[in-house]
């Protein structure tokens, strides 16, 4: 049976990193990838949200925030970004240069097997059978 899946990667990137300016990570993100951000961020100076908006930003998320808000803030990008399609057969799912068999409970990353934990592969195999789908910390440990 060949069925399709659609996966989305959205980075959700705080201004305040450690050793790196977060706005130059916004740069290098938009010069490297096709990923929306979503700048989460303490900082409220004057000119921010527009200045990063513009810069690729998709959207901005002022600490402290609501968890639902965020979740919310993430459905709305998925439904508004057209998702890449990948073939699929009952047991083998891949993503890019990721391949997982959930018979052998194999991985492969371009085609050289990957030494993952029994969890590790539930929690990339649980990302990848539903991409579509927003987890939560508690739900991947609800789910796995």
């Amino acid at each position: 049976m060949n069925e399709e899946i659609k996966i989305l990667i959205i980075v959700l990137l705080d201004l305040m990193l450690p050793g790196k300016n977060g706005e130059d990570v916004l740069k290098e993100i938009q010069n490297k990838y096709e990923v929306p951000v979503i700048i989460i961020s303490a900082k409220e100076e004057l000119g921010i949200k527009p200045r990063l908006l513009r810069a690729g930003a998709e959207d901005f998320i002022t600490k402290h925030f609501d968890l639902d808000e965020v979740l919310a803030r993430i459905e709305v990008n998925i439904r508004r970004r057209k998702c890449k399609s990948v073939p699929i057969d009952d047991n083998l799912y891949k993503y890019k240069e990721i391949a997982l068999n959930s018979n052998t409970r194999e991985a492969f990353v371009n085609d050289t097997l990957i030494t993952l934990t029994l969890r590790e592969f539930e929690i990339l195999s649980l990302l990848i059978k539903y991409p579509n789908k927003v987890f939560s910390k508690d739900n991947i440990f609800k789910s796995v």
